[in-house]
């Protein structure tokens, strides 16, 4: 699944949402936030994180992020994971954590973008996507949103 929108939309906020209430379905998980700021430069600490996270804390070497590929797409293989991969950048870090080879799992993937023409990213694989693009409120939706909230009298009508 991927869940598609520009900045600030909501898109980790959904994401995380959907993560904590199903991560009790699999056997284990793994949340990695802010990958294009974060491990853009470090795709192979990246991996040692998601290893680390899908294997409970157990420390796994890799010398390299081929390796890295493989023992992720392995995994993946083999157990039912729920993995959260939030602001992929481009496809090819979509490639390097999850291959490029069509595999059967179980596993569930989420990934979020700030990109909107991302269905190419998953024709190549065997399992299925969903891709969801979060539109922004208008003035109407987010003072309905606010007052569901219990904040309509912090606010001034007037200023929206």
């Amino acid at each position: 699944m991927a869940i598609c929108g520009m900045g600030g939309s909501g898109k980790t906020t959904l994401a995380r949402y959907i993560y904590n209430l199903n991560k009790k379905n699999f056997r284990s998980s793994s949340f990695v936030e802010e990958i294009g700021k974060h491990y853009k430069h470090d795709m192979l600490e990246l991996q040692k994180r998601l290893l680390r996270d899908v294997l409970r804390g157990k420390e796994i070497n890799i010398s390299d992020v081929s390796e890295g590929t493989h023992k992720i797409v392995e995994i993946l293989r083999r157990k039912k994971v729920l993995i959260v991969l939030d602001d992929i950048d481009d496809q090819d870090e979509l490639n390097t954590l999850l291959g490029t080879t069509t595999y059967p799992t179980q596993s569930k993937i989420i990934i979020t973008t700030r990109l909107l023409d991302i269905d190419a990213w998953f024709g190549s694989r065997s399992w299925g996507s969903f891709v969801h693009e979060l539109k922004l409120l208008n003035d109407l939706e987010s003072l309905e949103l606010f007052m569901l909230a219990g904040l309509s009298n912090q606010i001034s009508i007037g200023r929206l």
